[in-house]
């Protein structure tokens, strides 16, 4: 397998050059093994390079941010938002509670695609299709919440459905968005679960506070225990308290490394 990516997360051109075999069900001729791995794409279509910069991508394929001109796509200027889509006046998200200027100004400087365009549509949905073709079981959507869900929904309308060879007839790519909901968030991550899988950033953040509650418990169980316990105990369940206390304690030893 071979590959050249004009990009790491600012976007010039992805060249692809892809076995396709790679990642699907494939036979080893010298063990006979069955191979079934599949591989989900972590796809920025947010936007393309800071603006202002200019040069050549890894791959060759020169851009100017300048003058919004990435002619490996090709994209030009008309092809990005602007000030009649975003307000502010250096084009840049300012305001994290507008979620006209979350979706329409620029996350970061980096020059906001224009998704509501047709032709910037059918272009990122050509891309995606084109990983479909070589063998990808599906995306993971970087920066989701910076675009519309109308927009989303659109591009992935125009998806093809995986192999029939490897995944079954009718199967679509398994999709899923990156939309940060702390639960105070201006966009909500409902506002795209109609339309595909959203990581949940809440269940993190749940996770811990439960590993949080079990130290404290732990250290609660330790000194109730120790003046507590009534001798007519028996010595197995002793035993079963001490364990009890030991994997608490090592959930708390994690939490704390994690922290």
């Amino acid at each position: 397998m071979t590959v050249s990516v004009d990009y790491v997360y600012e976007v010039i051109l992805v060249y692809l050059n892809v076995n396709r075999e790679f990642g699907l069900k494939k036979k080893d001729s010298t063990h006979g093994l069955i191979l079934s791995i599949r591989i989900y794409a972590d796809v920025v279509i947010n936007h393309m390079t800071g603006a202002g910069g200019s040069g050549s991508g890894t791959g060759g394929s020169h851009w100017d941010g300048g003058s919004l001109s990435y002619p490996g796509v090709p994209y030009s200027s008309w092809d990005f938002n602007s000030g009649s889509e975003c307000s502010t006046g250096d084009g840049n998200i300012h305001n994290y509670n507008d979620p006209n200027e979350v979706r329409n100004c620029r996350l970061v400087s980096l020059v906001d695609l224009k998704l509501s365009k047709d032709y910037v549509r059918d272009s990122i949905a050509g891309y995606l299709n084109h990983l479909i073709s070589i063998g990808v079981a599906g995306f993971r959507v970087d920066a989701a919440k910076h675009m519309w869900p109308g927009d989303l929904r659109a591009v992935f309308g125009r998806l093809h459905n995986l192999d029939s060879t490897y995944f079954g007839s009718g199967t679509k790519p398994f999709i899923f968005q990156e939309v940060i909901d702390m639960g105070h968030e201006a966009i909500s991550a409902a506002e795209y679960t109609g339309i595909a899988r959203v990581t949940n950033f809440i269940y993190g953040v749940k996770l811990a506070d439960v590993f949080r509650y079990i130290c404290a418990l732990s250290l609660s169980l330790s000194l109730s225990l120790s003046l507590s316990l009534s001798l007519s105990l028996l010595k197995d369940t002793f035993i079963t308290v001490r364990l009890l206390l030991v994997n608490i304690n090592i959930y708390c030893i994690i939490t704390s490394c994690a922290n």
